[in-house]
């Protein structure tokens, strides 16, 4: 096996590794990490068995292979981002909403308080 398979297949066995171990620490939340196992398993594999690049890509039928696994990840990436760009979209609309509910509430909670007596003049008298 080539040197580059190895540092490939050890790249994705590491990340592999990192992941499980963040996961087990409670340090990345289970949504995420399917994502990254997911990348770290596919780079595994494109190192472990360097002929699927090649098999898949001719399938495809892509002339030059070694683009295969770059245009994957672009792809990838950009749906990654635009995911992350609904998930922001959608928290700040929450945020906003929840800001709105805030100043809601305390605007009905002075009205409520204008409107009793003080608590100190009754127990004055």
């Amino acid at each position: 096996m080539p040197l580059f398979n190895v540092i490939t297949a050890a790249i994705g066995i590491l990340f592999l590794a990192s992941l499980v171990f963040l996961i087990r620490r409670d340090h990345l939340h289970i949504r995420y990490s399917l994502w990254w196992l997911s990348v770290a398993i596919v780079v595994a594999l494109f190192g472990i068995f360097p002929g699927l690049n090649d098999r898949i890509a001719a399938l495809l039928g892509i002339s030059y292979p070694p683009i295969f696994p770059v245009v994957i990840a672009v792809l990838l990436l950009l749906s990654r981002l635009f995911l992350l760009d609904l998930e922001n979209s959608s928290r700040r609309t929450d945020l906003t909403r929840l800001t709105q509910r805030l100043a809601l509430l305390d605007q009905r909670l002075r009205e409520l308080q204008s409107q009793r007596p003080d608590a100190r003049n009754q127990t004055d008298d």
